[in-house]
């Protein structure tokens, strides 16, 4: 069951045919149907060739949390490295309104403070902002221990469209330059099917 912080987003029905992609799920949310895309909605994820080598791509699930037809999927990186997993995840809402109220609560909770962790802010290595986005956000937080592990993530608003993209970050396996080649990709992949939603 998600976390939903607003009755707009409760899913009212549900229906999974066996063998079919979560595109083809008969999904309708409080105040009717999310129209869906000409586009299976897991294409809007990025493929294991957007990551450095070795990282490894699972099936696509529905997400936890969030709003409206959604579908995220997580990756890992070697199973030799130290590394943490990352997460992709693609919401689409009924109207590019909706999905500006949706990123509006989701993004500050996706952001908010952690005990034990720094604040989020960008790194001064990777400064990225998307030019297609009408909204968006990217910044990271460390944890404030010995380890200090860091994770960094993105979210942006694309019309009806939002996307979020978490990491940890590892010089072995994540660096700030293997992020910023993600981000460049997910906002290729969103202006790619943007247009084909528009067909």
């Amino acid at each position: 069951m998600r976390n939903r912080p607003f009755a707009a987003a409760r899913l009212g029905l549900v229906v999974i045919v066996v063998g079919c992609s979560v595109s083809c799920l008969d999904i309708t949310v409080d105040g009717g149907p999310v129209p869906t895309p000409t586009f299976p909605i897991e294409s809007l994820l990025l493929d294991e060739s957007a990551f450095p080598e070795g990282w490894v791509a699972y099936e696509p699930h529905e997400p936890k949390d969030g709003f409206g037809l959604s579908v995220c999927i997580h990756y890992s990186p070697p199973a030799t490295s130290a590394g943490g997993i990352a997460l992709h995840a693609a919401y689409i809402a009924r109207s590019p309104e909706e999905a500006v109220d949706g990123y509006g609560i989701w993004a500050p909770f996706w952001f908010s403070d952690r005990e034990g962790w720094s604040a989020w802010s960008a790194p001064g290595e990777l400064q990225y902002r998307s030019l297609i986005a009408d909204q968006f956000r990217f910044a990271c937080s460390r944890e404030e221990d010995d380890e200090g592990r860091q994770v960094c993530q993105a979210v942006g608003q694309y019309g009806r469209y939002m996307t979020r993209f978490h990491t940890f970050m590892n010089p072995d396996t994540m660096t700030p330059k293997d992020l910023g080649r993600i981000l460049i990709a997910i906002d290729e992949r969103m202006a790619l099917y943007l247009e084909k939603d528009t067909q």
